[in-house]
């Protein structure tokens, strides 16, 4: 459950990085 959260968490980040910095990817 916990592992599941912070993958997800993870994904979120990354798709908020590739909305601020789309240059990077």
């Amino acid at each position: 459950m916990r592992q599941t959260k912070m993958i997800n968490l993870t994904i979120l980040k990354v798709c908020q990085y590739k909305q601020h910095f789309p240059y990077l990817f």
